[in-house]
């Protein structure tokens, strides 16, 4: 399994590990963390949360060989997140990032219990997950049979495992961490029919859900 998503993920193109996510680093609470990051491609999601001083030490892990940006981590761990030991000091970690991360995972529910094992006791879990009941999905595979992976989005052939809002809160929940917030976003026309539905079409409308917990 190891060899076979070595081989997938090195296919995609480089900009597929590429990008910074600001709207993570935002939910990152306070100053000057100990944070580590699932999937974290280049890095640049740490490095940002550096650079805006929510984090001193940054530590990335991800299946892709090193780059060259992976040099100005605090730490980088290569390899398959499912199998590889997450052997560094328990309750070490103030923020554990899993950006678009657990979906591509075997047992997502069991890396997330081991990941809590780091965090300290309040420490903060910010998770961002596709939504599997986007109309988008529903309309493709109901009306025209089609379940056809892609090179990325909803459908990235590196999807093992699909989540609606109801199982992403019984995998956060189950690994011990109480959630404090969820976000999203719509695109301008998908707003309208967010507000025409009194917020009812929620769940059809939201390609990604951005949910910040707490360890219990």
């Amino acid at each position: 399994m190891a060899d076979y998503k070595s081989e997938m993920y090195a296919e995609k193109k480089a900009l597929y590990f590429q990008g910074i996510r600001p709207e993570v680093i935002a939910l990152i609470p306070g100053t000057n963390n100990r944070v580590i990051e699932l999937g974290c491609g280049a890095g640049q999601t740490l490095l940002g949360a550096r650079e805006a001083g929510k984090a001193s030490e940054i530590v990335g892990i991800d299946i892709i060989d090193r780059l060259p940006q992976h040099d100005l981590l605090t730490r980088y761990y290569q390899g398959d997140i499912d199998t590889l030991p997450l052997d560094m000091e328990h309750e070490s970690f103030d923020v554990a990032l899993c950006a678009d991360i657990l979906e591509h995972l075997v047992d997502p529910w069991s890396t997330l219990r081991r990941l809590s094992l780091l965090l300290k006791p309040g420490g903060t879990l910010i998770v961002s997950l596709p939504n599997a009941r986007n109309y988008t999905l529903a309309l493709k595979l109901l009306f025209f049979g089609d379940f056809q992976y892609q090179s990325d989005g909803l459908l990235d052939k590196g999807h093992l495992r699909f989540f609606c809002k109801k199982n992403m809160m019984h995998l956060i929940r189950q690994a011990g961490f109480q959630v404090v917030r969820t976000d999203f976003r719509l695109h301008k026309l998908r707003k309208v029919f967010y507000f025409l539905s009194f917020g009812l079409a929620e769940q059809l409308l939201v390609k990604q859900y951005l949910i910040s917990a707490r360890k219990a």
